[in-house]
């Protein structure tokens, strides 16, 4: 899976955990507890967790693509990816 099939992906599991913690956040003004408390809490930690990696992605996005770009070379040279990447994987 490339970088950028990566980021897709992580879009929309970022999108399905605002969705998440909307039905979440329902939940707990509907019944207000602390298992409903913590299961908010969980929700925006998951959340804000997706959020940041995708900042972090389009902060450095063109780390992104050289590592990408170096990946597509190393395999074409090599047979396999590079081992080392100045960015995480996606």
């Amino acid at each position: 899976m490339t970088d950028w099939d990566q980021m897709v992906e992580n879009i929309h599991r970022a999108m399905l955990a605002v969705e998440d913690a909307h039905q979440t956040a329902q939940e707990l003004r509907a019944n207000p507890n602390g298992e409903a408390l913590a299961a908010f809490q969980a929700q925006m930690k998951e959340l804000i967790e997706r959020l940041t990696r995708l900042q972090a992605a389009l902060e450095h996005e063109s780390e992104y693509e050289i590592d990408e770009l170096a990946d597509r070379l190393a395999e074409w040279m090599n047979g396999k990816p590079v081992p080392y990447r100045r960015t995480e994987k996606i």
